[in-house]
């Protein structure tokens, strides 16, 4: 059979209408990617059971061993789960069963003005805290709805409870703890030393300090 002449509408070429390409958004630099997701301030060193993060743009994914943290995102541990916090300057903290806790802010650098803020949402901690801080220029501290537990250097536990009365209690297993409330900031402050426990109450628009053992 003699090939099909050029003019054959069937083999006729058809020009590809051209597509046009987006242009996709490029970073600066990889400083900018690390400066949208937050930065790295620690890793997961443990994790039992499940444990989730959600970050600052409301994704949730699963955690393992090694999973970066970083500030601003929202940790979960489930009904069963556990995991640990190993912050890159040391410091530690242990999430236990149905707890959330928020990296409000985490400086990792050694200077002087350095802040660490947890957000305890929901259940218990405890915080090995490995580096010095003096309390004023420089703080450590774990809020939750009602109170705010600063620290120097020590090792404590927080543990929030809400219902008919919402309670937070500090138990120091050494070093010293201060608590206050966080509606007046201004008001009483308890001082929580090593194998001392206190409780912080609010039922309604009172806010009590009790159960000081």
């Amino acid at each position: 059979m003699d090939p099909a002449p050029a003019t054959c509408p069937s083999l006729v070429k058809k020009e590809t209408p051209a597509i046009e390409k987006k242009e996709e958004r490029v970073p600066a630099s990889v400083e900018a990617v690390a400066e949208e997701k937050g930065k790295v301030v620690g890793a997961l060193a443990v994790v039992k059971g499940s444990v989730t993060i959600k970050d600052p743009n409301g994704n949730i994914v699963q955690l393992k061993e090694g999973s970066p943290i970083r500030a601003k995102d929202v940790i979960e541990t489930s009904s069963s789960g556990q995991t640990q916090l190993k912050f890159n300057d040391g410091n530690i903290v242990h999430m236990r069963e149905g707890s959330q806790v928020k990296i409000e802010e985490y400086d990792v650098e050694d200077k002087p003005d350095k802040k660490a803020v947890l957000d305890l949402l929901r259940g218990k901690i405890r915080n090995q805290v490995m580096k010095k801080y003096d309390g004023k220029q420089s703080k450590y501290e774990v809020r939750t709805k009602a109170a705010v537990a600063g620290v120097r250097g020590t090792d404590f536990i927080v543990s929030w409870m809400d219902g008919e009365k919402d309670i937070t209690r500090i138990d120091t297993l050494s070093g010293e703890v201060k608590l206050k409330g966080r509606v007046d900031a201004d008001g009483e402050e308890a001082s929580i030393k090593q194998n001392q426990s206190i409780s912080y109450v609010v039922d309604g628009p009172s806010e009590v300090l009790a159960d000081r053992a």
